[in-house]
């Protein structure tokens, strides 16, 4: 297909009078209802699209589809019509009733007014169309003066596309951020050597970050049962003008390379041992892997009973974040620095410690100084008594400002000497009777890792669990 579009009818200018005011569902009685047919007319000179065909002196000219939904108006009241192969509507309208106004696509008008639709069709961009006459038993359409542009990604690889899901935010992070718009295949796209375009309507006139997901089937070497999710953005933020077709950078989606940047530290003295972590901070503290299945840390003191042991890698890595957007750590770490779960002299008492990730200087710490209240998504509770599982999206919510840091995606390389690191720190004993002792807090870690999604990150628990019960 050609890369050369005129999308003027997207621009176009406001057109004759439509009814904009809020429809009212109409009654579900169909006794006094007939059924109607209208010929659909495209307006002389609409280039836009709402079917795909082979383009012609740089336009793809407007033309229905089989099955196409339209919203009639009649008497104030929305009702539902279905296009045929003859662009001819069919719909059930009360006896005598006059068409005032007709909309396209059908889901798109909403509350009287004709937005972009959330969920959108491969093979079909849903430019919107509005009437601009309706005539005994015609309708004309031309393009709706909605503000829209079209945003077009060009994939190759080898994976089979299920789902497609696009992010339009200015929040950098994507902790409980639904896609803005989603993509349906009726089949999945498998993708090859030769590329393969999808496109996504959306609204225009606005400065966005776009962050592209890619839903497939689970890979072999997948955990979980979940389909996995492929992320690709740009860092910097898109100005989406109206009327244009913004091309974004050609995504290669080939598993191989997908899966290859995966990291997981598996603790104890069955698996890697201390697999090379250690602890940043000077004292007493310890790292003990000779248990199976986690390392034990006995926690520093500073000589007034504050008790830190920040848990450390500096030999550096490589992992495909768009891929293994979540890390991920599971211990008893929050029962002993969150909730206080340790031994301390009669009449003592406590105030909780922080647990920070900070992913160093690729990113920095992760949601910035609210960390260290614990902030996170919500902790995963496990078998093992006291053990949980905390983890973080990558995909953004660095640094000092909450939402303003766009990670990289693709292979992200932490670098040899960059501490990479879960801050376990603050911990305090007050109170402590004269004379008395405070024994050293000592937390568990039995693994640290990337993965995909939620599903996968269970299946680790569910395998930890099993160890610890087989011992």
């Amino acid at each position: 297909m050609k890369k050369i579009f005129i999308f003027a009818a997207m621009a176009a200018t406001a057109l004759t009078a439509c009814n904009k005011e809020e429809i009212s569902a109409p009654d579900e009685s169909r006794d006094n209802f007939v059924y109607r047919e209208f010929n659909a007319v495209i307006e002389d000179g609409v280039s836009t699209r709402v079917a795909f065909g082979d383009p012609a002196d740089g336009k793809i000219p407007v033309s229905f589809q089989n099955g196409d939904e339209i919203a009639i108006i009649a008497e104030g009241e929305i009702y539902k019509g279905t296009m045929d192969e003859n662009s001819v509507i069919g719909v059930e309208l009360p006896e005598n009733a006059e068409v005032t106004a007709a909309y396209y696509p059908y889901d798109a008008y909403k509350d009287g007014e004709l937005t972009v639709p959330e969920t959108q069709t491969y093979g079909s961009v849903p430019v919107l169309l509005e009437s601009t006459a309706t005539d005994g038993n015609s309708i004309t359409f031309s393009a709706a003066n909605t503000g829209s542009a079209v945003i077009c990604y060009t994939l190759t690889g080898d994976i089979a596309v299920k789902e497609a899901r696009l992010y339009v935010t200015d929040n950098a992070s994507l902790i409980n951020v639904k896609p803005a718009y989603t993509l349906n295949f009726t089949q999945s796209l498998q993708l090859s050597d030769s590329p393969a375009e999808i496109y996504f309507a959306v609204p225009a006139n606005v400065t966005k970050s776009l962050t592209l997901e890619i839903r497939t089937e689970k890979p072999e070497n997948g955990l979980g049962t979940s389909d996995f999710s492929y992320f690709r953005r740009k860092t910097t933020a898109i100005e989406i003008n109206e009327g244009s077709v913004i091309e974004m950078p050609a995504v290669n989606l080939t598993e191989d390379n997908l899966t290859a940047g995966r990291m997981i530290w598996r603790f104890g003295s069955e698996n890697g041992g201390d697999c090379g972590w250690f602890l940043k901070n000077a004292g007493e503290n310890t790292i003990d892997a000779t248990n199976p299945q986690y390392a034990s840390v006995t926690m520093n003191n500073n000589g007034s009973n504050t008790f830190r042991a920040d848990f450390v890698y500096k030999k550096g890595f490589e992992v495909n974040v768009g891929t293994y957007h979540y890390v991920a750590i599971m211990g008893d770490f929050e029962n002993i620095l969150r909730n206080c779960d340790f031994d301390i002299p009669e009449g003592s008492s406590t105030t909780a410690g922080n647990i920070i990730f900070d992913a160093g200087g690729q990113f920095g710490q992760w949601h910035g100084n609210n960390s260290k209240n614990g902030k996170t998504n919500s902790p995963i509770k496990t078998d093992i008594e006291g053990v949980s599982v905390w983890y973080y999206e990558m995909l953004g919510d660095f640094g000092k400002e909450q939402n303003t840091f766009l990670s990289t995606i693709e292979n992200t390389t932490v670098s040899e000497g960059n501490e990479f690191q879960f801050k376990m720190a603050d911990l305090k004993v007050t109170n402590v009777p004269d004379g008395a002792t405070v024994t050293s807090p000592q937390y568990k870690i039995y693994w640290i890792g990337f993965f995909n999604n939620t599903s996968e990150i269970q299946a680790m628990i569910d395998q930890t669990e099993a160890a610890v019960a087989a011992e």
